[in-house]
């Protein structure tokens, strides 16, 4: 944001914050460029743009890569430049029975990854010390070594992105309060940068980034479900994060009560649940078979007609249409993502979805929000996502660096 004085307008410091960040954006297109090219491009001056070129090769963020084409009246032809391709950031996704890591550089492109088990309700110093192991197996596992910067995490539960720690997890039930996590970057040596999130948040920057809003999308919402619940909310291109960490939450809402305890949307909306329902409506369903169907396996078993298939996922559909309608109270979502187990909705659970919200009183007559089906696996939205919220913060911090 620039900072404006009525005496003398733009104060330069920020001026040159604005100007980095704009040169930055171009860099990121994954293109070598030159610095007459980027300045014919955002209508800089070749001197501003090639000012800020030499601070961030002075830095180490951009290298030259070669030479570039001669003007029509020739000379020496300029210099090419690029994002340092050795500079790179790790994701860690610290999922309920395993961990996830990635190593990617400034364009994104994945240098190195690894996958290790955890227990299940794990001590912190058992996480840790898996986190141990996945650093080194990372950094052990390259053809040439690198320049770690910064790590971001992923973990379930309660999060506060400013200061990075856990506040609380169903999870992680015996973890003392406000979790930090600063002590994993000793396992990286060079890492300055760590930011945390919870998943429901790194989805909604994935599907940010890939443009799936539609274009006049002022609200909306990304749900997702597979061993838990959770959500998160854009507003106008911005993803709604409280100071209490629970925007979003789908899993803590309360929808009612049952035996004197409240009963929350997460309990109501999972494989269990419909498990439930169709062992009362259909004693000899073929589904019972299946220890624990899976949502895929409902949703298959009404795509074929069977008559249980289609009561469970009917029943899940008239629960999500409840749970959106409590929602459109607080945010009337004009595009929702449905990720995860509910990807593989089929079209007996969608046309009931949205004939329920059709006959709602909370939505114009015979309105329905959009429902997108999000197909990516759960795991590339954490990636990506999570290399998102790590090189959008990256940047950010390195346009604001003074100089010497």
């Amino acid at each position: 944001m620039l900072k404006q004085n009525n005496a003398k307008g733009v104060l330069p410091t920020d001026l040159k914050y604005v100007n980095r960040r704009t040169i930055l954006g171009i860099y990121r297109d994954g293109n070598p460029h030159t610095p007459r090219d980027i300045s014919e491009t955002i209508g800089l001056s070749r001197l501003t743009v090639s000012k800020a070129t030499d601070f961030f090769v002075e830095k180490g963020i951009l290298t030259v890569s070669g030479k570039g084409d001669s003007t029509k009246i020739g000379g020496r032809k300029p210099m090419l430049y690029e994002l340092n391709r050795r500079l790179a950031f790790a994701v860690i996704n610290i999922d309920i029975d395993f961990i996830h890591f990635t190593l990617f550089n400034l364009y994104r492109d994945v240098l190195a990854e690894e996958k290790l088990p955890v227990n299940k309700f794990p001590s912190f110093d058992e996480v840790e010390d898996v986190v141990r192991c996945g650093a080194e197996a990372l950094q052990g596992g390259l053809a040439e070594p690198v320049f770690i910067f910064g790590i971001s995490i992923t973990i379930r539960g309660l999060v506060d992105m400013d200061r990075s720690t856990l506040r609380k997890s169903p999870f992680y039930p015996d973890w003392k309060a406000n979790t930090s996590f600063e002590s994993f970057l000793r396992f990286f040596p060079d890492a300055e940068l760590l930011v945390l999130d919870k998943p429901s948040r790194t989805f909604a920057r994935y599907i940010l980034n890939n443009g799936e809003l539609e274009p006049d999308c002022g609200r909306a919402m990304v749900l997702f479900f597979d061993r838990g619940m959770g959500g998160a909310l854009i507003h106008q291109g911005h993803i709604e994060c409280g100071k209490n960490s629970i925007i979003g939450e789908m899993h803590y809402m309360v929808v009612g009560r049952e035996n004197g305890k409240d009963v929350h949307s997460g309990s109501l909306i999972t494989p269990g649940a419909a498990l439930r329902h169709i062992r009362s409506a259909f004693p000899d369903s073929p589904l019972l078979k299946l220890t624990s169907p899976s949502f895929g396996d409902i949703f298959r078993s009404s795509s074929r007609g069977e008559p249980d298939g289609i009561a469970a996922s009917t029943f899940l559909a008239e629960e999500m249409a409840t749970l959106l309608s409590n929602i459109n109270l607080s945010f009337d979502a004009e595009q929702i993502f449905l990720c995860g187990d509910f990807a593989e909705a089929d079209e007996n659970f969608m046309s009931t979805v949205k004939n329920h919200l059709r006959a709602s009183w909370f939505y114009p007559e015979g309105y329905a929000p959009e429902i997108t089906l999000e197909k990516a696996p759960l795991e590339t939205m954490l990636t990506c996502g999570g290399a998102i919220h790590m090189l959008d913060r990256f940047f950010e911090r390195l346009a604001s660096l003074q100089d010497d």
